[in-house]
Formats: structure tokens, sequence, C-alpha cells
């Protein structure tokens, strides 16, 4: 199997990016169905090559030199992407700006440099499988195949829309999964520092909203997406400073990490609206003056109070 020239170059790059922090920007061709897979697949393997290496560096104690491989095989990624278009491109170029984001605010967020180095590169471990299920799982067989016209009538919307909504999920899951521990006696607890966790959770939580706001099944997700926005949008005040809802880091903590545990589980099992009968609270309960009604009108299960879609419930087939 020949090597691209795109992987060839990261393979200099990522020595390079050890020694001056950053890898060159190598620029591809314009556009088309092709370039685009080879791409995402070019992609993956740049992962793959600098995860085995940085694994290694880790293993021997140099955090601070695995995190920099890591950090660096995803600027390079990103770099070396073709010029997609129209404002289209893979998901798997979203994926990877969005866990190099979220890897560069848990690092500034430790003001030790040692645990900083630690928790974004055990984030980033995290974060590499995120995008190889969106490369291989979401834009190959679906996304750049339908997007660039390949698949023709074959195209199966339920199918990606499923993939779709599903990586919303996996997004906040892979905060959650990587900077969160639960469990036995000493309950959950952050990774490195409550401070990192809920800036990666901030973004996070905004990305999953954003993607499942484009998906065809926004309409049954919408308790989803406005609470998954609401959010965000609280963590985002209390990182700014505001503490009239959270007194302290671990209670903003400990509330807004079961809120989103809560709202993965719903995504992922594909409940939507159809799932709350009430908003969520912070004591993980529901509240049942404040929040939804399902029987208001929209019941994507079909049971008598339809006035948009018959019934349909696009995560459940029959």
């Amino acid at each position: 199997m020949k090597t691209s020239i795109l992987v060839r170059s990261f393979q200099v790059a990522v020595v390079l990016s050890t020694l001056v922090g950053a890898a060159p920007a190598v620029h591809a061709d314009t556009i088309g169905y092709d370039p685009i897979v080879e791409w995402c697949n070019d992609s993956v393997s740049i992962l793959d090559q600098a995860e085995q290496q940085a694994k290694m560096v880790y293993s021997m104690g140099r955090t601070k030199d695995a995190k920099n491989i890591l950090l660096g095989a995803l600027q390079h990624a990103s770099s070396v992407a073709p010029g997609f278009g129209r404002g289209r491109g893979p998901i798997t170029m979203r994926a990877i700006q969005r866990v190099t984001q979220i890897a560069t605010l848990v690092d500034r967020s430790i003001s030790n440099d040692l645990l900083g180095d630690r928790t974004s590169a055990v984030f980033m471990f995290r974060g590499y499988n995120f995008i190889r299920d969106v490369a291989q799982n979401l834009d190959v067989p679906y996304y750049v195949p339908y997007t660039y016209g390949r698949r023709g009538g074959d195209f199966d919307v339920g199918a990606f829309e499923e993939a779709f909504v599903q990586i919303a999920a996996d997004q906040l899951d892979m905060v959650v999964d990587s900077l969160v521990l639960g469990g036995g006696q000493r309950g959950t607890v952050p990774l490195g520092t409550p401070r990192a966790v809920l800036k990666a959770m901030e973004v996070a939580a905004a990305a999953s909203a954003y993607d499942l706001r484009n998906s065809l099944w926004a309409a049954n997700f919408a308790c989803e997406i406005q609470q998954l926005s609401g959010l965000s949008a609280k963590l985002a005040s209390f990182n700014a400073g505001n503490r009239s809802l959270y007194r302290s880091e671990p209670e903003a903590f400990y509330a807004t990490t079961a809120e989103a545990k809560y709202l993965v589980g719903m995504i992922s099992n594909g409940l939507g609206c159809a799932g709350y009968s009430s908003q969520y609270d912070q004591n993980n309960s529901y509240d049942p003056n404040n929040g939804y009604d399902p029987n208001s009108g929209y019941d994507p299960y079909g049971n008598g109070n339809n006035n948009n879609n018959g019934g349909y419930n696009p995560r459940r087939r029959n």
C-alpha cells in the first residue's frame, strides 16, 4: 500500500513539531470526491501514527512532548485539507477543529504545567477515537458520497441521520468520558481540575446543539437542542465569573456533569421530546411545573397528539 504525499509530509512534520511546536502547512489541490475521501483516510493515518508515538513518549514520562505530538498532528491534519468549496467539507474537519479547540482550552485552564499536559493528552487520546469514528462511520460511507453526488438513489437518509445524531451525542460524551471519573467510593470527580472540565463541556454542549440543529431530525430533538444550548450558556456565564447560579467550581461541576450525562443518554437512545415529562433539573429529577409538555402537540411516537409528522420516530424503525 503506497504512502500518500500528505502522510509522508506528516512523518517529517511530526518530528519538527516536537522541536518547534507546530507542523508546517502543506496545501493539497481542490476538490472532488476522491481527494476528499483520500484526505479523510490520510487524516486518520496521520492521527494513528501520532497516537502511537505519543503513547510511547507518554509512557516514558515526557508528557509535554506527548501533548505536543498529539496537538501538532491535529493542527497538521487541519492545515493540509483541500479547498472544499461552497462552504462544504467533510465532518471530519469539523471534528478535528473541535478536538483541537477543547484540548487547547483544557491545557490553558490548568495552571500546573505538568497536570495541564497530562490532562490535555488524556483528552486527546479520547478525541482521536472520536475523529476516527466520524471519518470511518460517517464521512466516507455517507456524507462525502452524498454531498458530491456519487450515491444516487441508493443513499439511505435514515442511516446517515442516525449516524449523524450519534456523533452529536458522542462529542459531548467524549468530554465526560475522558475528563470525568465516576463510580466507586470516590464518587464523581474531575480529571485535572473542575475548571478544565467546565470549559470543555461549554464548547462540547454548544457543538452538539449546533449539529442536532442541522439534522433532518431536529424537530424530534428540539428539547435536547434547547437544553444543550442552555447548558452551554450556563457554563459560559459561570466560566466568565458569574456565581449567581453556582457558588463554586465543584458545585458547577457536579450539577452540569450530571446534566451532560443525562443528555448523552437521551440523544443516544433517540427519545427526543417524547422522552421528556418535563425539564431536567439540577437534582437529576423532573420539575413538572417547569418544562416541556409532550402532550402539547408534537408526538414523535404517534400516540394521538401529532400535529407535525404523523408519528414518525426517526430513531426507531419498524
